[in-house]
């Protein structure tokens, strides 16, 4: 998980295990992963849980591809379209 958490793109964790004692949740929560669920578990919720995961990796793109252009309109002057002194 380390490993994964060092790449550039972020990468959504859910851990899915037969352990559901307190300790062990919240040591996989700490250990970087985005949520936890125990087994059994129920499917539509693992979905739901998913398709959750997926919309916040969708607005975390979305705020990339937007700091990416306010560099842009900073380091560009918009008349010229050379580097600004900065």
């Amino acid at each position: 998980l380390a490993r994964l958490r060092a790449r550039d793109e972020y990468v959504s964790v859910i851990f899915v295990s037969a352990e559901s004692q307190g300790e062990d949740v919240i040591r996989g929560l700490d250990a970087g992963a985005d949520d936890y669920v125990c087994k059994p578990f129920d499917v539509m919720e693992l979905l739901a849980r998913v398709r959750a995961k997926l919309r916040i990796k969708d607005l975390n793109d979305d705020l990339k591809r937007a700091n990416s252009r306010l560099k842009e309109l900073v380091d560009i002057d918009d008349l010229t379209g050379l580097f600004n002194m900065r």
